[in-house]
């Protein structure tokens, strides 16, 4: 036993090698944020929202563009559900 009593005095001493160690329970630890993270995003489904941050940014609804609804434009209406921040995109139906 007295050879690996010395081989592991001298692993210690080896700073790669106490850093090694250390690997294991830092994979734990973001493998735990990793599943907080995504636990967070599912229930948070929708985009970032541009004014106030938040993931509560989605596709409210789509109507026809009121000027150009004839020409076959469509607005895609976005709103955010924290801070009502609205905007549209405008696409063609062809």
């Amino acid at each position: 036993m007295g050879i690996l009593s010395e081989l592991d005095s001298l692993l210690e001493k080896i700073p790669l090698w106490k850093r090694l160690k250390s690997v294991p329970a830092e994979v734990e630890q973001l493998k735990q944020r990793i599943a907080e993270l995504e636990a967070h995003i599912k229930t948070h489904p929708g985009d970032k929202c541009p004014k106030c941050g938040e993931l509560s940014y989605r596709l409210d609804r789509t109507e026809l563009d009121p000027m150009f609804a004839d020409l076959g434009v469509q607005r895609d209406v976005y709103q955010c559900a924290k801070c009502g921040y609205e905007t549209f995109k405008q696409r063609s139906l062809s």
